[in-house]
């Protein structure tokens, strides 16, 4: 799934790569997917599209936004997905980049060369709006924003209706706080020092603390590393953060415990019994 930190990596080497360009083709792509979504239909993005000169490309929450001109904006939001670039023939190729997928569920060919393809391995949507002011944006506290602060975390803490659910719930059901799902919130919780089973109740005012510091920390890093490593930039290259938690880690890095899983609230979790409580 691409959380925040992917889609800011991927919504700014996109903003590189094809600012500027002009769409000369767009097409569902070579392998039908029954959980891509397009709105409008893709009959209606295959003729909106060609002849669009991409202004920038940007990123909120779990979307990215390319600005097309004529006042629309391409949409790519909630994707479990490759988002793959490859540049026009004699651009030279770049150190660790990657061949493109062989199937596709979307595909963009520009003038001059080059063509961007988006994979979906679960989900995801592929939209065209029209560029609202904000109205593409998405709901809930960007928690990589200077209104997220501590003071606003816990007053979201305290006013949640459901203050015996488990933080877990909390942290995952938007529209609180934006851009992250389970994968991340493992990782927040385990920096943190937080069971994700732990009610929201239950949580004090320094574990509060810690979770404030751990949400933005979180994200910071992997924002500066590219994302995770269980996903990759437009060329193929795999981001830098590595994951403590995941179905591959066996046992805590810290402190060498067998890491546990919980499968609840709709998808496994997974957590450490010493270092978290």
């Amino acid at each position: 799934m691409l959380e925040l930190p992917e889609c800011l990596t991927l919504a700014g080497q996109l903003d590189e790569a094809l600012r500027g360009r002009t769409i000369s083709r767009a097409s569902r792509g070579n392998s039908p997917h029954r959980f891509t979504f397009f709105k409008p239909p893709i009959e209606d993005i295959e003729r909106a599209l060609p002849g669009r000169r991409v202004k920038a490309a940007s990123a909120d929450g779990k979307s990215i936004f390319v600005d097309l001109d004529g006042n629309l904006v391409l949409v790519l939001r909630e994707l479990d997905a490759r988002i793959h670039w490859s540049p026009p023939a004699g651009a030279g190729a770049l150190e660790g980049a990657k061949a493109p997928p062989k199937k596709c569920q979307f595909l963009l060919e520009f003038a001059r060369g080059g063509q961007l393809t988006v994979t979906i391995s679960l989900w995801g949507l592929i939209g065209l709006e029209e560029a609202a002011p904000v109205a593409h944006r998405e709901e809930g506290l960007n928690p990589l924003s200077d209104e997220f602060t501590l003071e606003r975390l816990r007053t979201l803490l305290a006013e949640y209706e459901k203050p015996q659910a488990p933080i877990k719930a909390f942290l995952i059901n938007r529209p609180r706080i934006r851009g992250f799902g389970n994968g991340y919130m493992q990782e927040m919780l385990f920096r943190a020092g937080i069971l994700p089973t732990r009610r929201v109740a239950d949580i004090g005012a320094a574990e509060s603390r810690r979770l404030h510091q751990a949400i933005r920390g979180v994200l910071k890093d992997a924002v500066r590393l590219g994302g995770s490593e269980d996903e990759c930039d437009i060329y193929g290259r795999p981001g830098g953060y590595r994951k403590n938690l995941s179905a591959r880690v066996k046992e805590c890095r810290t402190c060498g415990t067998p890491i546990e899983k919980k499968s609840f609230l709709g998808g496994a979790t997974y957590f450490c019994p010493r270092c978290q409580r």
